[in-house]
């Protein structure tokens, strides 16, 4: 008998785009048992479009914007699925989306709780998002292919160490195993560092080249008010890598790794003071005043360790130069560069 599987799809001011989303889960030559989708208290009323034109998906409205995080845990919370695929709002799924990421996962067997999609641009379908996601040396985290143009050149089968959360499937015998996303977390990292859970746990993580997605990039971001700038951004990122790395990485990992780990907290800071930006340093200071909360948590997380570090740390890539020389991405636009 296969596996029921569940979608769910955190929503917040998403009525620009959730119902092309959700038409492309209807195309779907593997359907969906059920589709959730979490309102998170969007102001734009993109949850009333999802009742009024969707009603074979399962619409939980929230109070309050939990971000994608609580958002996406909420939604797994109430799913019935084995399989539990979770989708940003802002991309749409080509039709064999389902099918392509159910059969990756029963191909890598048991230990197979996850599994990571291609993502492609939207506004640029022959530009590589992402092919899962990478903790690199010093600890930043990339989308594996992230900005590359699209020649065939991830269109093998393989392993990654784990999904990029927006277009991601995980079993529910890895999340009984080793929790949910993070939710202090609010927005990103969270996907790295459930992905790194699961690996100290013993799981794998599959990467499907045939189930694409299209993903417009920022469409999903769970600002806090329609007025939020980026700098929300920025301060959850520096904040949420620091929670991630202390939770996760061992102590001989961040021994062997601290001049590269003290290097680049270092220049953020730097950066940060030069720039006058003010919302890295807020992220530093608020991971630092969590600090016995996230001690916590890394006894929790240590405690589920089934491998050895080693294994760990052969997925961990150097950080190339070029990528950091690059920039950031412009808004809208992604920034191609030459593939490997």
């Amino acid at each position: 008998m296969a596996p029921s599987v569940s979608v769910v799809i955190p929503l917040w001011n998403g009525k620009p785009h959730i119902a092309a989303c959700l038409a492309s889960l209807r195309a779907q030559t593997l359907p969906a048992d059920e589709v959730v989708v979490v309102d998170n208290a969007s102001p734009d009323g993109a949850g009333d479009l999802v009742a009024r034109g969707f009603p074979e998906a399962r619409l939980l409205r929230q109070g309050r914007n939990l971000g994608f995080a609580g958002g996406v845990n909420a939604g797994l919370r109430a799913a019935r699925g084995e399989l539990l695929v979770t989708l940003n709002q802002d991309l749409t799924c080509d039709p064999r989306f389902l099918e392509a990421m159910v059969a990756a996962q029963r191909a890598g067997g048991a230990r197979c709780g996850m599994v990571a999609s291609k993502m492609l641009y939207f506004q640029d379908r022959s530009v590589i998002n992402s092919t899962g996601v990478e903790v690199l040396q010093d600890f930043y985290c990339e989308d594996r292919g992230g900005f590359e143009r699209d020649l065939g050149q991830w269109d093998q089968a393989g392993e990654v160490f784990g999904p990029c959360g927006g277009a991601a499937l995980y079993t529910r015998a890895l999340l009984d195993d080793v929790g949910l996303f993070d939710e202090d977390f609010f927005c990103y990292f969270e996907d790295v560092d459930l992905a790194w859970r699961a690996r100290l746990a013993g799981w794998r993580c599959a990467y499907a080249p045939d189930a694409v997605v299209h993903h417009k990039h920022r469409g999903s971001e769970a600002l806090p008010s329609p007025d939020a700038t980026p700098m929300h951004i920025q301060r959850w990122c520096a904040r949420n890598r620091v929670w991630m790395v202390l939770k996760n990485a061992s102590l001989g990992t961040l021994l062997l790794r601290a001049p590269v780990l003290l290097a680049r907290e270092a220049s953020e800071v730097v950066g940060a003071v030069g720039q006058r930006d003010a919302s890295v340093l807020r992220g530093k200071a608020e991971a630092l005043r969590a600090l016995e909360g996230t001690l916590a948590k890394r006894r929790a997380v240590q405690a589920t360790r089934r491998v050895p570090e080693r294994e760990l740390r052969s997925w961990m890539r150097r950080p190339p130069l070029a990528r950091r020389l690059q920039g950031p991405l412009p808004e809208g636009r992604p920034q191609v560069r030459d593939a490997p």
